[in-house]
């Protein structure tokens, strides 16, 4: 089977695998040989890749609907809110390298476990057991970053997005939030919940870029990207 790979426009770092049915995405495996996920691992040209399963990842389900990222790219910071045991996070540790640093928010003991066991082989990741709804608990340990990412299913999900924006982002930074809709609301129609996210956002100091449904791949879901005015 002849392997190829497509560079993905606007995402440092990552790549499109051709020739492997099923594989979106692909990153540049940070740590050889080793798996975080059960993920398959790919040697094409005498460089290793990582699978990167769409299925558990919100960003790269948000990559298939076109949605890029270009401020997650070598030596960026991130503050990603809602870590779990790190699956996204590992590959966008791969992507912004040993330059780069990753604060990982996660408030579940056993992921944040997990969690932290990956960042003994990584060290871009600074592993943080913490409740995102109040940044001021980490605001010690959390520099000014280039991207708050958030994936934390709670009823206030947009809000703490914002505080935490409010506290660490970098004026014309970016922000990523997946939003389970189901989590706000049991009665409103998904896409009537996310407008209305939406419109909080913008009034909270995001300036839209883009959208895009993940419902397909994540039940109920909607990611938004923008930029921070603030």
């Amino acid at each position: 089977m002849r392997l190829n790979l497509k560079k993905v426009k606007m995402m440092d770092q990552v790549w499109q695998l051709r020739g492997f049915r099923g594989i979106e995405y692909v990153t540049k495996n940070a740590i050889p040989g080793k798996s975080v996920y059960g993920e398959r691992l790919f040697d094409i040209d005498g460089v290793e890749y990582r699978e990167w399963q769409h299925k558990k990842s919100k960003l790269a389900s948000g990559m298939i609907n076109n949605l890029r990222i270009p401020s997650i790219q070598p030596g960026a910071s991130v503050l990603y809110l809602g870590a779990s045991a790190g699956t996204t996070v590992s590959h966008v540790s791969d992507i912004v390298g040993d330059d780069g640093v990753i604060y990982a928010i996660e408030f579940a003991p056993r992921p944040g476990r997990d969690l932290y066991t990956l960042s003994d082989d990584r060290d871009n990741i600074v592993p943080i057991i913490a409740d995102a709804r109040y940044p001021q608990q980490y605001s010690h340990l959390v520099d000014q970053v280039d991207i708050v990412y958030c994936d934390v299913a709670q009823p206030t999900q947009s809000q703490l997005f914002l505080d935490n924006a409010s506290a660490f982002l970098r004026n014309q930074g970016q922000g990523y939030i997946a939003i389970k809709t189901k989590s706000i609301s049991q009665t409103e129609h998904p896409k009537q919940i996310f407008a209305t996210q939406t419109k909080m956002l913008e009034a909270g100091g995001f300036k839209t870029i883009k959208t895009t449904s993940i419902g397909k791949i994540h039940r109920d879901h909607y990611v938004y990207l923008g930029t921070w005015t603030r």
